[in-house]
């Protein structure tokens, strides 16, 4: 009689840890992962450009003058970008020049050579550029408001009117054809926003400039926008907690009024 020996059993394969099914997190997703807001910055643009080629520009002794308060270099500048965010700056692009302020010419681009372009802070307007600030906190008319045809009646009169007072009281001459940027700066309400939506408000401020005698009309030979841009939160606005921001006007003047007859 044979006696049988008794197996083991075969012992299972380790199941490798990147195989496991991740555990499902409630409130976090399918995914199990936590969605963040993402939080976009504007685009950052100039409220005037000043450029060597353009024939539309100030008064050239007036600008240079300005410059040079500023601690600019007109002689060797071929562009200058302002700009206006929690101060007032400009980006400076200026040719590459010797010690004794000779320009330094380029064989391989037959071109003068440019230097790397720097930022500087401003503590003037350009001669010829303007703003007109309106009191944070007023109530503004949106593209998609759907307000009662009185109530943005009575805010396109208060804009209007708060806006031929910032204009008198910025001393802005009057002036045969501008052109205005409208910005708006927002208040303690942080998301995303369309500076489109705030067209009615920045209409309603530049007829204030009409009012003001700033232009004769707002018609398309005297005036182009207003540009809608959307600035930096105002800071008066949300120390107060208001939902209303503020409009700011940029206003920069042109040479003549355009023909259209």
């Amino acid at each position: 009689m044979t006696s049988t020996v008794p197996t083991a059993a075969p012992t299972p394969a380790p199941v490798p840890v990147a195989a496991t099914a991740p555990v499902p997190v409630k409130g976090r997703g399918k995914r199990g992962k936590r969605r963040l807001p993402l939080r976009r910055q504007p685009i950052l643009t100039p409220i005037a450009v000043y450029d060597c080629h353009d024939p539309m520009s100030c008064d050239r002794d007036a600008l240079n003058a300005w410059a040079r308060s500023q601690g600019l270099h007109p002689e060797l500048t071929y562009r200058w970008e302002v700009y206006r965010t929690d101060h007032l700056w400009v980006r400076a692009y200026e040719y590459a020049a010797e010690q004794d302020g000779t320009l330094i010419w380029d064989p391989g681009t037959e071109h003068f050579r440019l230097a790397a372009p720097y930022d500087q802070s401003l503590t003037a307007f350009p001669p010829d550029l303007w703003m007109v600030e309106l009191p944070w906190g007023l109530p503004l008319l949106s593209a998609n408001g759907r307000d009662h045809y009185r109530v943005r009646a009575e805010y396109t009169k208060t804009l209007r009117s708060a806006a031929a007072t910032a204009a008198a009281t910025a001393h802005l001459p009057a002036m045969p054809a501008a052109h205005v940027i409208g910005e708006y700066r927002p208040g303690h309400r942080t998301r995303r926003r369309d500076p489109a939506n705030w067209a009615p408000s920045f209409k309603a401020a530049a007829d204030g400039l009409v009012d003001a005698g700033v232009l004769h009309d707002d018609d398309a030979s005297r005036m182009i926008g207003p540009d809608p841009r959307l600035g930096p939160p105002d800071p008066d606005a949300v120390l107060a907690e208001m939902r209303w921001g503020r409009v700011v006007l940029y206003v920069r003047a042109r040479p003549d009024a355009a023909d259209l007859a």
